[in-house]
């Protein structure tokens, strides 16, 4: 006897494999409600292999014929899905499009990249700017890999810098006894963002002369020179 629910067989090769746009717009798309590649390979009745087929075949389709002779303006930022698995994004800033994408975090994957660069009608001398965060490692490659460039630090990250000074010397504040607790959010905000409440209590601890209120002048400062 065949067995009761046979697995269907679905042998059309990869590129073949047609999808109807309705269906691979709502559920394809990258936006921050896009189902996992599971779930859209069920909705699409494919299986998940067949799924990452389709889209390795067309990403490499277009990266053998991608052209970035134009690139003036690098991004290179550095992301983590669980615990210390980093990948490095290169985007080109002025088109806001993903370029390349490795695995790592440090100056061999900015090498990676340049090598990647001239391989699709670029060129490192044409690179201007670089934006990037703190990381000595990524500092390091672009020195030696796009010599013609500035280096920018990106604001997200000096913004994050101070935030963490302020949440350290906040800590400091309340082991040392003052009546810093539950402030956290208070001094993190914006001046102009404050209730009425919070902006009464901010302004008792500033009064108050502490670790945490100079790291805090010092991020309004620092709002004030990059507004």
């Amino acid at each position: 006897m065949p067995p009761k629910n046979p697995k269907p067989k679905n042998r059309l090769p990869t590129q073949r494999l047609k999808i109807h746009k309705n269906d691979e717009k709502p559920h394809l798309r990258n936006d921050k409600n896009q189902p996992s590649i599971n779930k859209a390979s069920k909705h699409l009745h494919i299986t998940d292999t067949q799924m990452w087929r389709i889209i390795h075949y067309h990403v490499n389709k277009c990266r053998k014929n991608a052209d970035i002779s134009e690139l003036h303006n690098l991004r290179i930022d550095e992301t983590s899905k669980k615990g210390h698995n980093y990948i490095t994004n290169f985007v080109d800033l002025d088109k806001r499009k993903v370029m390349y994408v490795v695995l790592g975090k440090d100056a061999q994957t900015v090498k990676e990249f340049a090598q990647d660069l001239e391989l699709h009608l670029g060129c490192r001398e044409k690179v201007e700017n670089v934006t990037v965060d703190m990381s000595l490692a990524f500092e390091s490659g672009i020195s030696k890999e796009f010599v013609n460039s500035n280096i920018i630090i990106d604001k997200f990250h000096v913004i994050k810098y101070f935030n963490d000074a302020v949440n350290q010397t906040l800590c400091l504040d309340i082991a040392a006894g003052y009546d810093f607790k539950k402030s956290k959010y208070i001094w993190m905000k914006n001046y102009e963002n404050l209730t009425e409440k919070q902006a009464e209590r901010l302004d008792k601890m500033s009064s108050v002369y502490s670790m945490t209120g100079q790291a805090y002048q010092m991020r309004v400062m620092k709002k004030r020179f990059t507004s």
